[in-house]
């Protein structure tokens, strides 16, 4: 293995451990949103539940992102306005995230990521969501996720909707954490290969 896949194995490896973002033939557990399930594995503790990252993507040349509005997959049954609600909740936490590290765009170019998000379940304490980032000019994959979030009925916990709301901060919290270290990370590797 050359050593620039071997140190981003590490990288993706350490940050994958500090928190979660936690088919063809369709998986057990998955929703049908994404698609094709084949590329993902098992993201273990403290990781989103499936997950898929391209080893060989370069994240240093993605400076803009195109965010597809966040949807409810499935049927919605009789909480239809309300999950429609938590999703444009959901929607509004990823674009603040996201505008903090990359410039959100409305058309797909060079340098520019997709990303297409959905909430694929919401039941009592649980919230599950299905995840894809995409190389919006070519149409690539570069990160599908399936995850869910659980929040505790402890004192002080939060229930409901605020639970909900709690877990989409996280996960936009996570999403833009995750995608600029491995742009940063990308870019440090072009300065150090560039050297002599």
């Amino acid at each position: 293995m050359p050593a620039r896949s071997r140190r981003r194995l590490r990288l993706l490896l350490v940050l994958l451990t500090s928190a979660g973002c936690s088919v063809s033939g369709q998986r057990a557990g998955t929703s049908g949103f994404l698609g094709d399930y084949s590329q993902l594995e098992a993201g273990g503790e403290n990781r989103a539940r499936l997950l898929y990252i391209d080893g060989q993507a370069d994240f240093s040349n993605y400076e803009r992102v195109v965010v597809d509005p966040v949807v409810v997959w499935g049927d919605p049954g009789d909480g239809g306005s309300e999950l429609r609600e938590l999703a444009d909740y959901f929607d509004t936490a990823l674009r603040r995230q996201l505008a903090l590290e990359f410039r959100v765009v409305e058309d797909p170019g060079p340098g520019t990521l997709r990303i297409r998000l959905a909430i694929t379940d919401v039941e009592d304490s649980r919230v599950g969501i299905e995840c894809e980032i995409l190389d919006s000019a070519e149409g690539t994959r570069l990160v599908a996720a399936v995850d869910e979030r659980e929040w505790g009925a402890g004192s002080g916990a939060p229930s409901g909707r605020a639970g909900a709301e709690k877990a989409f901060d996280r996960w936009a919290d996570i999403l833009r954490t995750r995608l600029s270290a491995f742009r940063d990370y990308d870019a440090s590797q072009k300065r150090y290969e560039a050297d002599p």
